[in-house]
């Protein structure tokens, strides 16, 4: 059974003004089977990046080089989006750098990060693998470089950026622990939830 991964819209995304009203928290039920969210930062007027909360267009995708559009279904795993594929009602999708293609990294892994003001010195990735696996990795470097190569050896074809283009903090919260995730924050999250147990029968003998 594929466990979707929801996003929340980070309350500083920009304002395209597309009419739509981004969720900018998880439903009732998501949040009761969060177990990690990991940050991906916000677009900004010098990089806009597209962004669909549970079929609402937030900003619009802008196909851009170097660009990926991550579909993340409510009912299914998350994936990139194929050549002529569409969105399905009430999915979410977010415009991601793609820095692994096809297990080789592409050039932007060698790009160096943006430094400002509010620069992260940590960075993470999202790989997708051949056998519909997902890894997260978080490192602190120079450029994508690293994080593309470890998660090729992880087993991943594709590898994208969780950087929306502005204050990209990489914070990775998980349940449990003295940093939980949250609901509503100023970065657009994406969420990891509890896979649900499959129902099963057993028969027995009580004699």
């Amino acid at each position: 059974m594929a466990c979707p991964m929801p996003i929340a819209a980070g309350t500083k995304e920009p304002d395209a003004r597309t009419g739509a009203t981004p969720s900018h928290e998880l439903d009732a039920d998501d949040k009761k089977r969060v177990v990690a969210s990991v940050t991906a930062g916000v677009a900004s007027d010098r990089s806009m990046r597209g962004l669909t909360t549970a079929g609402k267009v937030v900003l619009p995708m802008t196909r851009a080089d170097g660009l990926v559009t991550v579909v993340l279904p409510h009912d299914g795993a998350p994936h990139v989006l194929a050549s002529g594929e569409t969105l399905s009602a009430g999915d979410s999708a977010i415009e991601l750098p793609l820095v692994v293609d096809a297990a080789t990294p592409t050039p932007l892994a060698r790009v160096p990060y943006l430094r400002g003001k509010h620069s992260a010195t940590s960075h993470a990735a999202l790989g997708f693998g051949a056998d519909g696996k997902l890894v997260l990795a978080t490192a602190e470097s120079p450029t994508p470089a690293p994080l593309a190569e470890a998660l090729i050896r992880a087993g991943c074809t594709r590898v994208v950026l969780l950087d929306r283009g502005d204050q990209a903090s990489a914070t990775v919260r998980r349940a449990g622990t003295d940093h939980p995730p949250v609901a509503r924050g100023d970065e657009t999250t994406l969420f990891f939830l509890a896979k649900p147990m499959r129902a099963r029968a057993f028969r027995f003998d009580a004699n």
